[in-house]
């Protein structure tokens, strides 16, 4: 066996471990993200029924106005503050999943670099490190993924604002 055959047979053990450590992080930031979507789905949910039967006893007279108002802005609050914490705590862990993620990565790139394998396998045609970091400089899943949590829970915020506040209007 040559020497750049071995080295290739050693990247590719090495690599195939990294790689499936690069892996379960993914997997493990795709999991969480659905779990804190379903969370802020039945957070969703729970409000929208709270504002409706808030409405509801506004325009019944069954419960005082004054609960009603104090309610709903309680509500608005206490969403938006689990909201936040929700979507912190879960992108503090795909924050952790990532970094991970890249040690992963990175000991991969220092392995064809420390191996001399880079020009060996630029020239049978496989990836270079260069091209991996110029495709690094695009937006990741990772942001994206952030991003998406963010969104969801301004939004979360925005519709117990709106239903707030449509819940003190009726109620005056």
């Amino acid at each position: 066996m040559s020497e750049f055959a071995g080295k290739i047979e050693t990247h590719q053990q090495n690599k195939r471990e990294a790689f499936d450590g690069m892996r379960a992080y993914h997997q493990s930031e795709i999991l969480h993200k659905g779990h804190a979507i379903e969370v802020l789905k039945t957070i969703l949910t729970a409000i929208l029924t709270i504002y409706v039967g808030l409405a509801a006893s506004a325009v019944s007279g069954q419960i005082e106005k004054k609960v009603i108002i104090g309610t709903a802005i309680i509500v608005f609050i206490a969403t938006s503050v689990c909201a936040i914490l929700i979507v912190w705590a879960t992108n503090r862990k795909i924050d952790h999943d990532n970094a991970r993620y890249e040690a992963f990565r990175e000991e991969y790139r220092a392995e064809r670099r420390i191996l001399g394998l880079e020009n060996e396998l630029q020239q049978k045609g496989g990836f270079s490190s260069k091209w991996m970091e110029a495709h690094d400089r695009k937006a990741s899943g990772y942001s994206v993924t952030k991003l998406i949590l963010n969104i969801f829970a301004g939004t979360l915020s925005v519709v117990s604002l709106v239903g707030s506040v449509l819940v003190v209007l009726v109620a005056k």
